[in-house]
């Protein structure tokens, strides 16, 4: 029978087990919390700290590829910047910095970015990063370093290190980053032979003028007013005129009309038409009556005072034996004879046309010409498909036609003229012949030297470097003379931009391109093409077409480029 006593000593003996038990569990738990404290402590700082190399390593990173990043432009814009910078750069302008191994020499940055950011348990951070470490930073897409930057923004202590980050490559937006389109992507602008600097547009059924006093510049869009009955659209021709004289069109054998009011002005079968600031015109018509060979006659239009139609025109016939082409150029009418170019004023004594001047020799076939004007000097470009001569006349004397380089161009300067145009013998080349009364120089540019793409080693096989198309540079280049210096406006590969160099000819090869327009800003990726190039005095008008709508800008002879809007004639 067991005694009390021993009862007691077992329960106490319980207790104190139980209590010890107790004890244990409790500085188990105690002990286990104090270590799971201890340890997420640990891991606290070990982020923080992986947090704040990730900073550093952003920093690097960003002052490796972007260097600035003010407010006004994503890292995506100021990358392509750099790349477009880069496109034209021949390898031996770069030495030093070594900006071919651009933007590859700051993937070591990216990586330690991605090791810390996956650290730091930010996702945000790591997912992009890990795309453009994947991609070796290809500039494309733009957006992922656009994500990068904004997820660095919100998640990353802004960590500036001062040890020595190699620079990015210079790179600045293009010059007309913001121009607007102004025309559907198939106009042409139809440019007059004449003092006035107007242009056709067929297809608008309107009068283009450059408006370049008062800035800014633009181009000024009359509608044309057709007379009843007068088909207009795309068969128009526009004819010569002086600075502020009224605009005349006509049709081929057709017709010739005021474009202001609509009257008709002259005989039925219009060839040219010249009009004068005095209101006055004169009209280039072929009569044909039956049973005979047509005859050509100018018919000499008064203006018409006070509001009242213009009195009846004078004729005078041209001499027989005169060939079925003519031209005005400027003041002078030019036809060929025979196989001679003949060219006379309009406006000779008594108003009646000039003493004819027999200019020389020139090649049969379709022929064209083009002139400019400088002070007391005319120049006459006398083109066919395949060859070129060049007249002057100084002081009413005109010099014989000399043969020069197939021109696209003509520019007047203060002692002669200047042709620009390509030849082609095995590599395409710029040639400019600059002639004065005596004698002319020829000067060349071999053109691969300015259209050549430096594809940086790291950016082979991007997108944003696809293969240009197969074409003659011929289709994608416009040339001309500005006040002495040759214009060089071209679309650089696929996706390289609008560019354009001005420079003197000898200086041409170490000129730098400048980026005009950038296609990839509005569609990520595109091609421009240049329409066309129209000389006006010391600038040129450029209209180029990108994604289906057309743009134009104005070139100075100091090379800055300046857009062209729109303003339409009430």
């Amino acid at each position: 029978m067991e005694h009390g006593s021993d009862r007691k000593t077992r329960v106490r003996r319980g207790a104190r087990v139980w209590l010890a038990l107790a004890a244990a569990v409790f500085a188990l738990l105690a002990g286990s919390g104090l270590y799971l404290a201890v340890r997420n402590a640990l891991d606290e700082r070990r982020q923080q700290a992986a947090k704040q190399r990730a900073g550093q390593e952003f920093s690097r990173l960003s002052r490796c590829l972007v260097a600035d990043t003010s407010p006004g432009a994503t890292v995506g814009q100021r990358m392509r910047w750099r790349v477009l910078a880069l496109a034209s750069q021949p390898p031996e302008q770069q030495a030093g910095t070594a900006p071919s191994q651009w933007p590859g020499r700051c993937l070591p940055y990216a990586e330690r970015l991605l090791t810390e950011a996956r650290a730091a348990g930010l996702d945000e951070v790591a997912g992009p990063t890990a795309m453009l470490v994947q991609n070796k930073l290809n500039p494309e897409p733009r957006l992922l370093f656009d994500s990068l930057w904004e997820a660095a923004a919100q998640h990353l202590p802004a960590v500036h290190s001062d040890d020595e980050v190699p620079a990015p490559p210079a790179g600045a937006p293009p010059v007309l980053s913001s121009l607007k389109p102004v025309f559907h992507w198939d106009t042409v602008i139809v440019p007059l032979a004449g003092f006035s600097q107007r242009f056709l547009l067929p297809h608008a059924g309107s009068i283009c003028s450059l408006r370049d006093d008062p800035p800014p510049h633009a181009l000024v869009l009359a509608r044309i007013s057709s007379p009843p009955g007068v088909e207009g659209g795309s068969s128009l021709h526009l004819g010569v005129a002086e600075k502020g004289a009224p605009s005349l069109v006509f049709n081929w054998h057709a017709a010739a009309w005021r474009t202001d009011t609509a009257v008709r002005v002259g005989g039925d079968r219009t060839m040219n038409t010249y009009a004068r600031a005095d209101g006055s015109f004169v009209v280039l018509d072929r009569e044909k009556e039956k049973g005979q060979q047509g005859r050509h006659v100018l018919l000499r239009c008064p203006a018409p005072s006070g509001g009242a139609p213009a009195r009846e025109c004078r004729r005078e016939v041209l001499p027989l034996g005169w060939g079925g082409q003519f031209e005005f150029i400027d003041d002078h009418l030019v036809w060929r004879q025979a196989e001679k170019l003949m060219i006379a004023r309009l406006f000779g004594p008594d108003d009646n046309l000039g003493q004819a001047v027999d200019l020389g020799s020139v090649p049969s076939g379709g022929w064209a010409a083009m002139s400019c004007r400088s002070e007391d000097r005319i120049a006459l470009l006398y083109r066919t498909s395949e060859t070129s001569h060049l007249a002057l006349a100084a002081a009413g004397e005109w010099s014989t036609l000399r043969p020069v380089a197939n021109g696209h161009s003509l520019s007047c300067h203060r002692h002669g003229a200047t042709v620009t145009g390509f030849v082609q013998d095995g590599a395409v080349q710029v040639v400019q012949t600059s002639c004065t009364q005596a004698s002319c120089a020829t000067r060349r540019f071999p053109l691969a030297t300015a259209m050549r793409e430096h594809v940086p080693a790291q950016l082979e096989g991007s997108l944003l470097f696809a293969p240009r198309m197969e074409r003659s540079p011929l289709h994608t280049v416009q040339v001309a003379d500005l006040d002495g210096k040759l214009l060089l406006v071209w679309s650089h590969g696929e996706t390289g931009g609008l560019r354009m160099r001005l420079a003197p000819i000898e200086e041409m090869e170490h000129a730098q391109d400048v980026v005009l327009f950038d296609p990839a800003e509005e569609h990520g990726v595109g091609q421009t093409h240049v329409v066309q190039l129209i000389q006006h005095g010391a600038t040129a008008l450029v209209l180029f077409e990108s994604w289906l709508k057309s743009r134009a800008f104005v070139v100075d002879s100091s090379g800055k480029a300046t857009g062209v809007g729109v303003v339409v004639q009430k």
